[in-house]
């Protein structure tokens, strides 16, 4: 069997000790956690048909589940690789608003080498305005304790923000506060699909005008933090591909999601969207008529108007989620489109004239 790879989104919980204004989870298992016995007959599954296998948890906030929980996934985990017939690969991401970590949850990260990703929105007062726990009280004071715990055990984070209109107003003061912490950061649009705060929404050409302003701090600075985004762009301008889920037409075919009931998607922002993007039950259903059904769910790039684009290759129409959020269809663009014509134009200038002066 060849090398294959697959990107699984565990939805541990939907439980979640947090009521950030944005968040488009929808609660469908009444806050239970993915049993362990639903973890091992999936994993045990996956492990047939693929050889590496990344495992993001999120949620809801996945450190609800319990340290007694993860110390047991991880004993499953080994347990397979131990006992299988190829040689295999498992590869532990964690999602968390950071606010749950403590000294023990630090070690069991670094113990069994976990990639941890805090959600934070920067400083205080635009990442307070969204991410609040439900009694109303801002959240950042607790993600930064968390954080510090991290950086105090050596844990591999990073941190995640929405862009929102707060820092839509304030780029420069947000990336003032991502380099005094040298955080590595990836920085995702506030899209609200048929939630409530539609206020929150950004609009695409918004939206490209602060990511070029912050990429002109970011790329300006001797000494900058490390940002994936622009990174991974001007990686892609080099060798013509984007990695990034959103940017390549592997959106269908390297990632599932599954939720607390075992329900199982093609992608975390589209469960319970649509009927068409059930798969089927990994309690009770095999994995191989999951992955069947999975490729019939196709995004016809043919159809997304982007064949006169330059940058097709590294965005072939970019978030197929965001597509479908802003016009129910797989088969349109993203709905980000024209934001992201401007940051990539104004990207790939930039670094065309800096190699032009470099060679001087």
């Amino acid at each position: 069997m060849q090398n294959k790879r697959i990107t699984v989104i565990i939805r541990a919980t939907e439980d979640c000790n947090l009521a950030c204004k944005y968040c488009y989870t929808k609660t469908y298992t009444r806050h239970e956690v993915l049993s362990l016995d639903i973890f091992k007959k999936m994993l045990k599954e996956l492990l047939f048909f693929f050889d590496e296998i990344t495992l993001i948890r999120q949620g809801g906030e996945p450190l609800l589940a319990g340290k007694e929980y993860f110390k047991e996934v991880v004993k499953i985990e080994n347990t397979l690789i131990e006992n299988a017939s190829k040689q295999i690969k498992i590869i532990n991401k964690l999602q968390t608003n950071g606010t749950l970590i403590d000294q023990e949850w630090a070690e069991l990260f670094k113990k069994f080498g976990f990639g941890v990703g805090v959600s934070l929105d920067g400083y205080k007062e635009i990442n307070d305005s969204n991410r609040i726990f439900k009694g109303g009280r801002g959240s950042f004071e607790s993600a930064m304790n968390g954080i510090n715990i991290l950086k105090q055990n050596n844990v591999n984070f990073g941190i995640l923000s929405v862009m929102t209109r707060g820092i839509l107003n304030s780029v420069e003061k947000y990336y003032q506060f991502v380099k005094e912490h040298n955080f590595r950061f990836r920085i995702n649009p506030c899209l609200i699909n048929k939630r409530e705060h539609p206020e929150l929404q950004i609009l695409p050409d918004e939206w490209g005008e602060a990511m070029i302003s912050l990429f002109d701090l970011w790329y300006q600075d001797n000494n900058p933090p490390m940002c994936m985004n622009f990174v991974e762009i001007i990686k892609s301008f080099f060798t013509g591909y984007n990695t990034t889920c959103v940017f390549n037409t592997s959106c269908f075919s390297d990632f599932l999601s599954v939720i607390p009931s075992g329900d199982m998607f093609p992608c975390a922002r589209l469960i319970g969207e649509d009927e068409k993007f059930y798969l089927g039950n990994i309690k009770k259903d095999a994995l191989r008529s999951i992955l069947s059904k999975k490729k019939t769910l196709v995004r016809n790039y043919d159809r997304l108007g982007c064949e006169d684009c330059k940058w097709k290759r590294i965005c072939y129409g970019g978030c197929t989620a965001h597509a479908y959020w802003a016009y129910g269809d797989v088969n349109t663009r993203d709905y980000l489109c024209e934001g992201l014509k401007m940051l990539f134009s104004h990207m790939y200038q930039t670094v065309k004239n800096d190699l032009k002066v470099n060679r001087r």
